[in-house]
């Protein structure tokens, strides 16, 4: 599975819920070195290839967090759609026009993965 710099993935959700975070920090932090990268994968960063080949995270921001907060450089992530082809403008053109795809909620974040692909 690739992996990509988590500083590079860029966030479609404006927050995250701390609490949330936390915990999965901590569900992460307890693992045993030979179950970290299995889970990891299992819970891949769905994202999505912008203009200049940029990832924009669609789904699991808070794993992104709660990994970023760990100190980990680097996660596993999938692939769910590439606009890579596309001007910056004409990118955000196209996730606007379709509802949900840019999010401020956990609830939007699940939903926006049926309707933004």
């Amino acid at each position: 599975m690739e992996r990509m710099p988590l500083g590079a993935l860029r966030p479609t959700q404006m927050t995250v819920g701390m609490d949330y975070v936390e915990a999965k920090a901590l569900i992460t932090a307890r693992l045993p070195g030979d179950e970290l990268e299995r889970f990891m994968t299992a819970h891949a960063i769905r994202i999505a290839l912008g203009p200049d080949g940029e990832a924009f995270i669609v789904d699991h921001h808070h794993w992104a967090r709660a990994w970023y907060d760990l100190g980990y450089l680097d996660a596993p992530v999938t692939l769910v759609a590439d606009f890579g082809g596309t001007g910056r403008e004409q990118f955000w053109q196209k996730w606007s026009a379709k509802a949900g795809c840019i999010h401020s909620t956990r609830a939007a974040s699940v939903t926006a993965l049926k309707h933004c692909l």
